[in-house]
C-alpha cells in the first residue's frame, strides 16, 4: 500500500513539472530577443540626419519675418511702411508705400535713403515741386531745380483768388527779373533778387552756383551760410571733392570740418582736421579742434545748424506768410485735415496751417503746426527756423 502510494505521488510530481515547464517554454518562445548591451548603447548615440534639399545641401532654417514683413503679407501696406520707417528700414518703406500707392510717403523714403533721383521723380509726380527741387540740388542739377521751383510757384500763383492776380503778377515780374539774369549768366544778381524777395533758400543756391564759378570759392561761404547752413554744408561737400587738399583748398576743407562738428559729427570732423594737420599743417589751430571739437561753436565763419538770420522776426512775414492771407484759409485746413495727427501724408498740409496761422497772427497756434511738422520729418522746408523765430517773438525779445 505505501509502495502504491509512493508511486502515485511520483507520477503526480512529474506531471506538474512537465506541465510548468511546458508553460516556461512557451512563455520563453513569446518574448523578442534581447537586443546586446553594446548595440542599445550604441544606438543611444545615433542622430538624425537634418533634412536636405535636392542638391544635397543641407536645408536652413525659416527666416523670421520682421513685424514689418508680417503687416505686408496681410495687406496693411500703409502700417508696414510706418514701421519700417521707425526702424530706418528705408528701402523696405518706400516698397510698400509705393505697392500702396502713396508717392508723397515714398519720396520722403527714398529721400531718407539718399535715393535722390528716384525721391525727385516720386516727388514731382506727387505734385510737391519744391521737394523734387530740393532733390535736384542734391544730385547737382541746379537748372532743373529751379525750373520746378519756376513749376511751384505758377502753380501756387493759379490757386489763389482772381482779386490777388496784381500781387501774383509783381511776384511773376520777379521771376522774369532772375530768369532774366539767369539767361544772362549774372547769377549774382539772380542771387540779390531772391535775396531781396526772402526766398533764402534759393538765393543761397544761386551763391553757391556763384562760389563754384568764383577762383576763390571760400570767399562766399559765410554770405551762403547765413542763407542756409543746409546748403552751405552741401556745397562744402561737393566742392571739398571736386578740390583735393591742399594750401589753396585747405579754407573749404576746414570750414567742411566745423560744420560737420557744429553738426555734432565730432568722428568726421576729427578725421577731416587730422587729414589737415598732416597734409597742410595747424592750419587755423586745427590741432585745438582736433581735441575738443565742441570749440567749432566759437568759430566765426559757419553759423549754427539751428534757426539764424540776421532779421530774427524775418520768417514771421515772409512771401510765403503773404501768400498765405489769399488761402486756403485755416478754416478749410483744419477742415481737411478732419484731426488727423501729422505725418508724412498730410505734412504739407500742416506747414500751410502753419503759415497760414502766422498769416493771422496766432503765434501759439503756428507754433504747434510747425513743431508737429519738425517732429515727424526733421528739417522739411523751413519749418525748423520758423519754429525759432515764432519762439523768440513769443519770448518777447524783439518785440
Amino acid at each position: 500500500m505505501d509502495l502504491e502510494l509512493t508511486i502515485v505521488l511520483g507520477l503526480g510530481v512529474a506531471v506538474i513539472a512537465g506541465l510548468v515547464a511546458l508553460l516556461v517554454k512557451q512563455r520563453l518562445a513569446r518574448k523578442p530577443a534581447a537586443t546586446p548591451r553594446s548595440r542599445r548603447a550604441g544606438s543611444s548615440l545615433r542622430t538624425t540626419k537634418p533634412p536636405r534639399t535636392s542638391d544635397g545641401a543641407p536645408k536652413s532654417a525659416p527666416r523670421k519675418l520682421s513685424d514689418h514683413e508680417v503687416l505686408a503679407s496681410e495687406g496693411k501696406l500703409q502700417e508696414a511702411g510706418r514701421i519700417a520707417m521707425r526702424a530706418r528700414e528705408w528701402n523696405a518703406a518706400m516698397g510698400y508705400y509705393l505697392d500702396a500707392g502713396e508717392l508723397a510717403n515714398a519720396a520722403h523714403c527714398a529721400r531718407h535713403a539718399e535715393l535722390f533721383e528716384r525721391a525727385a521723380e516720386l516727388y514731382e509726380k506727387a505734385g510737391d515741386m519744391d521737394a523734387a527741387a530740393d532733390c535736384h540740388d542734391r544730385l547737382g542739377n541746379a537748372e532743373r531745380a529751379r525750373e520746378l521751383r519756376r513749376q511751384g510757384t505758377r502753380s501756387r500763383q493759379h490757386s489763389q483768388p482772381e482779386q490777388q492776380a496784381e500781387k501774383a503778377e509783381g511776384e511773376s515780374d520777379m521771376e522774369a527779373q532772375v530768369a532774366a539774369a539767369i539767361s544772362a549768366g549774372d547769377r549774382q544778381r539772380a542771387a540779390e533778387l531772391l535775396e531781396q524777395a526772402g526766398e533764402r533758400e534759393r538765393a543761397a543756391t544761386e551763391w553757391v552756383e556763384v562760389a563754384r564759378r568764383a577762383a576763390d570759392p571760400s570767399r562766399y561761404i559765410e554770405r551762403i551760410a547765413r542763407l542756409s547752413a543746409t546748403a552751405c554744408h552741401r556745397f562744402l561737400e561737393l566742392e571739398t571733392r571736386a578740390r583735393p587738399l591742399s594750401q589753396k583748398s585747405v579754407e573749404l576743407h576746414y570750414q567742411l570740418a566745423i560744420s560737420f562738428a557744429r553738426m555734432e559729427a565730432d568722428d568726421t570732423a576729427r578725421g577731416i582736421l587730422k587729414k589737415i594737420l598732416d597734409t597742410v599743417g595747424d592750419y587755423k589751430a586745427s590741432s585745438v579742434l582736433l581735441t575738443d571739437p565742441s570749440q567749432a561753436a566759437k568759430t566765426r565763419t559757419l553759423p549754427s545748424h539751428r534757426a539764424h538770420s540776421d532779421r530774427p522776426m524775418e520768417l514771421l512775414t515772409d512771401t510765403r506768410v503773404v501768400q498765405a492771407r489769399s488761402g486756403p484759409s485755416i478754416a478749410e485746413l483744419s477742415g481737411m485735415l478732419n484731426g488727423q495727427p501729422c505725418d508724412l501724408g498730410n505734412i504739407e498740409v500742416f506747414y500751410r496751417l502753419g503759415l497760414a496761422y502766422l498769416a493771422d497772427e496766432k503765434f501759439e497756434e503756428a507754433l504747434r503746426a510747425f513743431g508737429q511738422v519738425s517732429e515727424v520729418s526733421p528739417g522739411y522746408r523751413d519749418a525748423d527756423r520758423r519754429v525759432e523765430h515764432i519762439r523768440t517773438k513769443l519770448s518777447g525779445k524783439f518785440d
